[in-house]
């Protein structure tokens, strides 16, 4: 991943790693050739002007559909961005109301509410890594037992594993008396 400093934006201004610079060069570099070509054909008149005239409102034209269509996927970007974000922020609330919850309703059992508080904690981790393509569970791995984290690595989706983790847990703490049916269900 790419750290960023938003202080010291100038120091990523020609990164060339994390960025579409690589995807995009070809394009960019055959229409600066095709520019080039009527650039210099005009510059030594190697034409009459006649034949490659193009008429100015081809440029108005051709400008305003791209013009649009920057806007369109601007805001299309951005509302995928701003739904993402939305989702992660109630990943984040529904993590930290579970720890908070457990901690109030499941205080006689100390070992139980950090089981819970690290299998929360891990579960952010496992959605991250999920939607990067990788499967990991960050650094709350070296809290977790071994042989339980391996597990968890070993499903296909490791975010549904540690969910399920959790369920158990929750179960558990209901099958010691610790929490009722209504505050299981929350």
């Amino acid at each position: 991943m790419t750290q960023y400093d938003p202080h010291s934006w100038t120091s990523h201004l020609f990164d060339i790693r994390g960025s579409l610079v690589r995807e995009i060069l070809g394009r960019v570099a055959l229409c600066a050739g095709w520019s080039l070509i009527f650039v210099v054909i005009h510059e030594f008149e190697l034409f009459p002007s006649s034949l490659i005239e193009i008429p100015e409102t081809a440029h108005s034209l051709v400008g305003a559909a791209v013009g649009l269509l920057l806007v369109f996927r601007t805001n299309s970007s951005y509302d995928r961005f701003w739904e993402g974000r939305k989702l992660w922020g109630g990943i984040v609330n529904e993590t930290r109301n579970l720890v908070r919850q457990a901690s109030v309703l499941c205080r006689s059992n100390v070992t139980l509410i950090q089981q819970i508080t690290d299998w929360t904690m891990a579960f952010p981790y496992a959605c991250m890594h999920h939607l990067r393509g990788q499967k990991s569970i960050g650094p709350i791995a070296n809290r977790l037992p071994p042989h339980e984290a391996e597990q968890i690595l070993s499903r296909q989706h490791v975010p549904l594993a540690v969910a399920q983790k959790l369920t158990s847990l929750i179960q558990q703490a209901r099958s010691e008396g610790l929490i009722g049916e209504y505050q299981q269900m929350q």
